[in-house]
């Protein structure tokens, strides 16, 4: 990952190289309704959220560099040091490697997704800046709808996240940090809204993943992972397949029980998830970008 770094004593600023295209603003449009309340925020056509690098809070902000091939990063309350981590992280959050021509070549041969592949050249699969942010997200979000989860996930930051105060652009508007496992392992979530068999999956996943039970790192097989989330009551293949795509970034893991993309099929009727299974074997081995291409398509929420 190639990656320039602009020397400013009081400000650490970096470069990050990608494949071009890149659609920024589908990208922005996915992440909106999904913002953490009080975690991340979007302003000015920019990515911001608190996050914890070397065990010290900080906020980093990303937007395009201004031209073409890159983005840029600036961190807030964190040093020099700190960057590396920073980019490193980013890359796998904004997808930045995805061979983005081989990937829009591929499911441009299909007649529902071509249109879409040239409405929105370069799609990415959006990351998390934990895996396990985002199976919590993705259980909150559980048969429910997403602006629902997003409220949920907001009410558990902002109970259980440490607090944070770092002067930027956005101020006040970021005041936490999403919170981590063990902390989780040990929450009521009482009062919040959460039904009480969600309340008990997610302290079975934050105790399997505080444990090391369960691996969300980059570093994790994804199809072990899954298994393992699966095996977890009150986790489905919906939810381990949605995990699998931005925490686990497995190009190819699609939930085919996906409502959104279930009433994309057809026109006059919803498919059942056997036949939108059997539709998307052309996809391999690229389907989590063709359920962002769905998702962003605006008509359905998806995750």
């Amino acid at each position: 990952m190639p990656v320039r770094t602009l020397a400013k004593p009081s400000l650490p600023i970096a470069r990050i190289s990608y494949r071009e295209p890149f659609d920024w603003r589908s990208f922005l449009r996915f992440l909106l309704p999904r913002l953490v309340s009080g975690v991340e925020a979007i302003k000015d056509d920019c990515y911001y959220r608190a996050v914890d690098l070397r065990g010290k809070a900080a906020v980093l902000r990303v937007n395009p560099a201004g031209h073409d091939g890159y983005l840029q990063l600036v961190l807030y309350g964190a040093g020099q040091e700190a960057l590396p981590e920073a980019c490193d992280r980013a890359q796998r959050f904004f997808d930045l490697d995805a061979p983005v021509d081989e990937i829009d070549t591929a499911l441009s041969s299909d007649p529902l997704l071509a249109p879409l592949v040239e409405a929105m050249p370069g799609v990415r699969v959006p990351g998390g800046w934990t895996g396990f942010e985002i199976a919590v997200r993705a259980i909150l979000g559980q048969q429910i709808s997403v602006k629902a989860a997003t409220t949920l996930a907001g009410r558990v930051a902002a109970r259980y996240g440490m607090p944070v105060r770092i002067k930027s652009p956005v101020g006040k508007r970021l005041n936490r940090l999403f919170p981590g496992p063990q902390r989780l392992a040990r929450a009521r979530f009482n009062d919040m809204g959460i039904v009480g068999a969600r309340i008990d999956t997610l302290r079975r996943l934050s105790s399997a993943v505080a444990n090391g039970e369960i691996d969300l790192s980059p570093e994790a097989d994804p199809e072990d992972a899954v298994e393992r989330l699966c095996a977890l009551k009150g986790i489905g293949r919906w939810t381990g397949e949605y995990i699998a795509m931005r925490a686990l970034k497995n190009p190819d893991a699609f939930p085919d029980a996906d409502l959104g993309l279930l009433n994309s099929l057809y026109p006059d009727r919803r498919a059942t998830p056997r036949e939108l299974a059997e539709r998307a074997e052309s996809w391999r081995p690229w389907r989590a970008y063709a359920a962002l291409l769905v998702w962003n398509r605006g008509e359905v929420s998806g995750g």
